[in-house]
């Protein structure tokens, strides 16, 4: 299977054909080859994303030529109406670890070959889908052959990737280069450990006009072969929802079923899938006219902790976050959601292309991914138990959790205050969401990635920690981190003046002692300013990061810094003239 990244299941992984007769309840099953000597056969294909248009495809393109074939595609949105049509669309047949993936030359030879299909049909006739009738697509492209970037952004599996790299497909070479190499192909970009690896003939597809034009190649297949032979040949859309399977009962001989995450509220299918539900929101930006650093033609697109996808010189999407069990499918993107993406992304697409933070927010789309389910070897399962064992020892079993108490304990084990960096640092490794309780997942999910199953082995992780805390790409996340991990009531968005400070010389002290003394000064002596937002949070990070201190000889309030920020330099300025 190829990978995909972006917002969707990857193309089949549930796609089940159910045979709808004269049962009382649908079953799941092949159609019986029986079928075969009809004179006739009826397909209903639910869901017009990656699987289902490619179903319908080969559907027609291996049917009998002395056959009649009438294939329906219902979709209740629309052509690409689901994840598929707001995927991230970045093609190319590598795991993580640029592993070619299982049957990948296989795969990615069929994928290259309906991209030319697709390519080919609209070539003809030019459209794009409004509620079922097909016009004219506004996007710029079908498929963008600039390549993939993959820059290393840590030590620990660089060696396995460059040997796998090695063995890449002779249909997709993937070359290992370094930061200046990199700099060329993309300019501006961060390579953190001086290699990346270029997937040259991978492929950046528009999802969707190219389903659009897919589905404008069924379209044209069924009319070519039906001129040709015996048997007829017809393919139709419809804009329809279908609730549950018996909806379908007597109409069809098959039902095909390629709704991604979708098919999970099916009643026929729901609980009898092995699936899990994902939500992803890609963020769109595009670069102020008054900015000239346009990305150039042949730059390649991003594969990173976030990936970014170019649409052309002034326009790329990034993405995507990862909000389990959602049941949300819709396309549409809350500004509160929106918020929350950007957020999560900046900071990872930031930390491999700096210049991001120069282009203007302009929009979000999302989509529900249909995830397989998560498989553990036994070596895996044995340390989760270890992890689950140590969690138990300090865990409140009324409540399921470790609490205030259960931390303090912790502290005491490993021989730090409860008030040391290095234990805010531990809840960032878990992703926690509420200060001074930890859950057995977040337990899990920190101390596996620590590969830390007693305290002994936590004590030495510690320090291990801190040093992938203070990497550049960690460290801005982190420091968000800090700030949300300490709103601690429903809805709080902001941190009282004397919390600020104390976390202020907790996360940054040790790196701006100067600009924090400073600012804790101004902040306790000033009346305007009750609380902190993250707004002003973040962009103090930045102040301390790019203005020369004490001399503030670089600081432009024009830069658009936050009021609180332009009256601490006024301040600042005052003191020093009239000291």
């Amino acid at each position: 299977m190829l990978s995909l990244h972006s917002n969707f299941s990857v193309i089949g992984k549930t796609s089940q054909l159910m045979r709808i007769g004269k049962h009382q309840s649908p079953v799941v099953a092949f159609s019986s080859s029986s079928h075969l000597h009809q004179q006739s056969l009826r397909y209903a294909v639910l869901g017009a994303g990656f699987a289902g248009l490619s179903v319908a495809w080969h559907l027609l393109e291996h049917s009998p030529i002395e056959l009649h074939i009438s294939i329906d595609v219902l979709d209740e949105v629309g052509i690409g109406g689901g994840a598929s049509g707001v995927s991230g669309g970045l093609l190319h047949p590598y795991s993580p670890k640029v592993k070619p993936l299982w049957r990948a030359a296989e795969c990615w030879e069929e994928s290259l070959k309906l991209l030319r299909i697709a390519e080919t049909a609209i070539q003809t006739k030019e459209s794009s889908f409004n509620n079922g009738e097909i016009a004219q697509s506004s996007y710029e492209f079908i498929a963008r052959r600039r390549g993939i970037l993959r820059p290393a952004v840590s030590l620990k599996n660089m060696s396995i990737m460059n040997e796998n790299a090695q063995t890449s497909l002779a249909s997709c070479r993937i070359h290992s280069i370094n930061e200046d190499a990199a700099q060329i192909l993309m300019p501006n970009i961060c390579v953190p450990s001086n290699l990346a690896f270029h997937m040259q003939g991978a492929i950046n597809i528009h999802p969707q006009p190219y389903l659009e034009a897919l589905y404008v190649a069924c379209e044209a297949l069924a009319t070519d072969m039906s001129s040709v032979g015996p048997g007829e040949k017809e393919i139709n859309f419809h804009k329809k929802s279908i609730d549950n399977l018996l909806q379908l009962e007597g109409e069809y001989d098959a039902v095909i079923v390629c709704l991604g995450a979708r098919s999970t509220f099916l009643p026929e299918l729901s609980g009898r899938l092995p699936l899990r539900t994902c939500r992803g929101v890609t963020a769109h930006f595009h670069l102020p006219e008054n900015i000239g650093e346009e990305i150039p033609e042949h730059s390649p697109s991003i594969l990173s902790d976030a990936w970014l996808a170019i649409q052309n010189p002034r326009n790329l999407h990034v993405g995507s976050t990862w909000d389990w069990k959602s049941c949300n499918y819709s396309q549409k993107v809350s500004m509160e959601e929106a918020s929350r993406a950007l957020e999560e992304l900046l900071p990872k697409a930031s930390a491999v292309y700096p210049s991001l933070r120069k282009w203007v927010f302009h929009g979000a789309s999302a989509g529900l991914r249909a995830m397989p389910p998560l498989t553990a070897p036994k070596k895996a399962t044995k340390e989760v138990e270890r992890i689950d064992n140590f969690f138990a020892s300090y865990a409140n079993t009324s409540i399921g959790m470790i609490d205030p108490e259960g931390v303090e304990k912790l502290c005491s084990d490993l021989s730090v205050e409860h008030t040391d960096v290095r234990i805010l640092m531990l809840a960032w490794k878990m992703n926690a969401k509420k200060q001074g309780y930890f859950t057995q997942e977040e337990w899990r999910t920190g101390l596996k990635s620590l590969r830390a199953d007693t305290l002994k082995k936590l004590k030495k992780e510690l320090s291990e920690l801190e040093r992938e805390v203070a990497k550049p790409n960690n460290f801005e996340d982190f420091y968000r981190f800090s700030f949300r991990y300490c709103l601690t009531e429903d809805k709080q968005k902001s941190l009282d003046i004397e919390s600020v400070c104390v976390l202020l010389d907790l996360v940054l002290g040790p790196y701006f002692r100067l600009q924090i003394d400073s600012f804790c000064d101004y902040l306790k002596i000033q009346k305007e300013y009750k609380v902190v937002n993250m707004d002003q949070w973040t962009n103090f990070f930045r102040f301390c990061q790019e203005i020369k201190f004490p001399e503030l000889e670089n600081y432009d309030a024009c830069q658009a810094w936050p009021l609180i920020l332009d009256n601490f330099v006024e301040w600042l300025r005052e003191k020093s003239t009239h000291p």
